[in-house]
């Protein structure tokens, strides 16, 4: 679990999914960093992958609108302020 927390450190934003031996304590690979912990099943990892991919292309589509309505408040505060001056 180490190595978790050492790729943790290197990579903070990085979702790592820990797989681990049937019945083997999760709570370890959680503090190490791990963003889900999973017994070796492949479908189980398969959609685990998949469920990540989907939750982070929703908040990266978030931040980009809210990234341009934050651009477009700028420019109607710097137009108003234009405004008012004169």
């Amino acid at each position: 679990m180490s190595q978790l927390g050492a790729i943790c450190e290197v990579h903070p934003g990085a979702h790592l999914l820990a797989v681990v031996d049937r019945g083997a304590p999760q709570a370890t690979a959680f503090a190490a960093g791990a963003t889900a912990v999973l017994e070796p099943d492949v479908a189980s990892i398969a959609a685990c992958l998949r469920s990540i991919k989907r939750q982070d292309s929703h908040a990266s589509s978030h931040a980009i609108f809210a990234e341009g309505l934050a651009t477009g408040f700028a420019k109607l505060r710097k137009l108003i302020g234009e405004v008012r001056c004169g």
